[in-house]
């Protein structure tokens, strides 16, 4: 008894050094992104949160094309941080922490030995934290949490036949489908996976599975019911949504851009040759007693890689899901390396390794680290960091210049009257805190040719309407990919007539800031 005592309290042990070397290294990759400011994703969701904070309902009140779960984390570090733009930054350090371990939990679940398990943890954190300010604190980041989680105990129902933790495995991946629709995937897989393995006997840990996945959703469908918003998410997701989703990457057809998103996937030092080496290590170690697990993260593997390619859209932040079990797979080959071919496997986890520290590396290093020191000694302000030049590019975004314009609008307004900002720019909102003046926070469904009549309709009525004190023209901030024109919108403000009318019939240009022009209301 004593020593099956012992045996155990040594388990926890080395659970509870791993878990503090796991915080260490989230502290020392992830300690920068501290003093990172929004780019235009983050400031969209920080607006979109503290608009549904005052009372405000998204999709109705605020329009938004993402899924809710995003913007329930933005009110989450609102809440539990303050209304700063550090909050999301410190929220995603616990979450990315979050996220190792249950990583590390995995690798012991497939029966890895516990440096596996570090070295799976670690390479994540690495693949994470090589992302800039524009690519972290991203949606596609946040649903890798709760995915990981389903696949937790997707693996513990397998090991222990529990339809409870089936049921388990199907909530975390439908909390993960409420970020983004594509990795849902993942649930189809692997529920081929159990009757692949079960056969007849996998139907019930399917439809458990499958109760799970729902619940979620029923209950999300039920809040927005009765919140009265429901109809309107419906309207956005069925209409807008593919519609947004077709506009071809650099002219090319819907299908060629995907082949072209999977070649990218297989020639990029990351992820490309990086999961190369980990699908080498995820079969180098296949086995009869083991090839459940080893296809539970193949198939994981291959959800994510799904993800990325199907939105078509190729931004770093799209790949981030892939990084779990990439960094799985690639910890693999760092096992049994003393048997047949485990030089091999260790020589490309070197490789592997080896390119994802060079790419944390490369990315403005060691200035961040130098920045994160000077706010943290008291040499500079968190202010005057948000400032530096890294964010502010000189191409379609400036931290300096949002939050210039957001002190203009801060100090010539009363903070019951609203403004408005024809732009991809709602952070100046969140930074100002001055109301929108329509529920349109960002302009990009409002011009170009996938513009819907209607909703440029309700645009015109709702600023008629209100007639904020400030309208904000954006200029140099063409984004092709999304909006499916090489416009900007300043260009797009000059060919809308019945806006363009508007303004210049009831505003008069006060000032300019940058490539921000500032429009005030005449007495």
């Amino acid at each position: 008894m004593s020593n099956t005592l012992s045996i155990h309290e040594r388990i926890r042990e080395v659970a509870r050094r791993d878990i503090l070397l796991i915080f260490f290294a989230v502290l020392v990759f992830g300690a920068p992104t501290l003093i990172y400011p929004f780019g235009r994703d983050q400031g969209q969701y920080a607006w979109i949160a503290t608009s549904t904070l005052n009372g405000n309902l998204s999709y109705r009140d605020v329009f938004e094309i993402k899924p809710p779960f995003t913007q329930l984390v933005h009110q989450a570090a609102l809440l539990f941080f303050g209304h700063n733009m550090a909050s999301i930054r410190i929220l995603d350090l616990l979450w990315q922490f979050a996220t190792a371990i249950l990583i590390y939990k995995i690798a012991i679940q497939i029966e890895q030995p516990w440096l596996a398990g570090i070295v799976a943890a670690v390479l994540y954190l690495l693949f994470y934290y090589h992302m800039d300010f524009w690519n972290s604190a991203q949606t596609d980041g946040f649903l890798t949490l709760p995915i990981t989680a389903g696949i937790l105990f997707f693996l513990q129902a397998q090991q222990r036949n529990h339809f409870g933790l089936y049921a388990a495995s199907g909530v975390a991946i439908s909390l993960g489908f409420l970020f983004k629709y594509l990795i849902g995937i993942l649930i189809v897989f692997l529920s081929l996976l159990v009757l692949l393995r079960l056969k007849k006997n996998g139907l019930f840990p399917v439809l458990w599975m499958g109760l799970g996945f729902a619940t979620p959703l029923a209950i999300g469908a039920l809040v927005m019911l009765l919140r009265g918003n429901l109809a309107d998410f419906l309207w956005i997701q069925s209409i807008y949504i593919p519609s947004y989703s077709s506009i071809p990457h650099k002219d090319l057809s819907y299908a060629s851009g995907i082949m072209l998103g999977f070649l990218g996937t297989l020639i990029t030092p990351v992820p490309g040759w990086v999961s190369l080496c980990g699908v080498y290590g995820l079969f180098s170690r296949l086995s009869r007693s083991r090839w459940m697990q080893m296809a539970v993260l193949a198939t994981w593997w291959a959800s994510a890689v799904i993800h990325f390619v199907i939105q078509n859209k190729f931004y770093s932040y799209h790949a981030l899901p892939i990084y779990a079990p990439l960094a799985l797979m690639t910890s693999n080959l760092f096992v049994d390396v003393k048997k047949t071919h485990g030089l091999i496997r260790f020589a490309l986890g070197a490789i592997g390794a080896y390119l994802v520290l060079a790419l944390f590396f490369s990315y403005d290093f060691p200035q961040k680290y130098v920045r994160l020191y000077e706010v943290a000694s008291g040499n500079t302000t968190l202010q005057a960091a948000y400032s530096a030049e890294l964010f502010n590019n000189g191409k379609d975004f400036s931290s300096r210049a949002d939050m210039q314009v957001a002190e203009y609008l801060t100090a010539n307004t009363k903070k019951p009257e609203r403004v408005y900002i024809w732009g991809f720019e709602p952070g100046i909102y969140f930074l100002s805190q001055r109301q929108n003046a329509t529920r349109f926070i960002y302009n990009i469904t409002l011009y170009g040719p996938n513009a819907n009549p209607e909703l440029r309709h309700v645009f015109l009525e709702e600023i008629r309407e209100q007639k904020p004190i400030y309208i904000v023209i954006v200029r140099n901030d063409r984004m092709p990919f999304v909006t499916a024109t090489p416009e900007d919108s300043w260009a797009a403000f000059n060919s809308f007539a019945e806006f363009r009318s508007f303004v210049l019939g009831n505003y008069r240009l006060e000032t300019t800031i940058q490539d921000f022009v500032i429009y005030r209301l005449e007495p």
